[in-house]
Parts: C-alpha cells; structure tokens; sequence
C-alpha cells in the first residue's frame, strides 16, 4: 500500500528547498531591485488529499514584487540565453541542497509589477501565501 504521508513529507520538503533555491538566486540576481516575493498555490497549501499537489502537474508559484517597472531582464542583453542560463543555475542549486530529491518541482515566476495595474487582479490574502523576502 501507498504510504501517501512519507510521499507528501518527501514532496513538501522538495518544495522548500525549490523555494529556498530561488530566493538565493533571485536575491542575488535583483538585489536592491526586489522589493518582496512570496510562493503561492497548491505547492504551499495544505495538503489534505493525495491529489492537492501532484509532482510533474503543480506549480511552485514564485511571486515578485520589483522596486521599479523596468521588467525582469532590464540590465540583461539576451534574455532568453540568460534565462535559460538561470533556470539551469536555480536547479543545480536545487540539487547541492537535496542531492536525491522525489521529484524536481516545477517552478513558474510571476513579475507583480505590471499585473498589478489589470483591472482584473485581485491579492492574495496574506494567509495563502508564503512570503520569502519583504513584505506584500
């Protein structure tokens, strides 16, 4: 029989080390330029059924917030080249911190900045997200 709490345990701790991995590398990378980030979604909610986060189909949604609106890639020349670049350093890292993880999480950035401004967007409430720098 599947032992689903070791697996979720397993996976949880995938998670927070995903999560630790990117706010190294973001922090380093924005700098003063960060104004705050938190994780959201099913990744940091609680899981109360085998189903609520599946490794392979559930995101670790990173949200940042920048102290100005010249984008992500403002002081970069090629952006895809360096975002590939990034992702590949964002995972070795995942693996120095967990050498034989469950799974690699699947990760997605959102930049607030100029979602913020839609007519359609709406903030989290504070106790559905895990704030990892600053303060929302």
């Amino acid at each position: 029989m599947v032992d689903y709490a070791k697996l979720h345990k397993a996976a949880r701790h995938d998670v927070r080390v995903c999560i630790q991995a990117w706010s190294e590398i973001l922090r380093q990378f924005l700098g003063d330029r960060l104004d705050y980030m938190y994780a959201k979604g099913s990744a940091v909610k609680a899981w109360d059924s085998p189903i609520d986060y599946v490794p392979v189909l559930s995101d670790v949604d990173i949200h940042i917030r920048l102290t100005d609106d010249g984008g992500f890639f403002a002081d970069v020349n090629d952006p895809f080249k360096f975002s590939m670049s990034f992702i590949t350093e964002h995972e070795q890292r995942f693996y120095e911190l967990e050498p034989e993880p469950l799974h690699f999480p699947r990760s997605q950035i959102v930049i607030l900045n100029m979602v913020e401004k839609e007519e359609w967007y709406v903030p989290p409430r504070l106790d559905n997200i895990t704030v990892i720098v600053g303060s929302p």
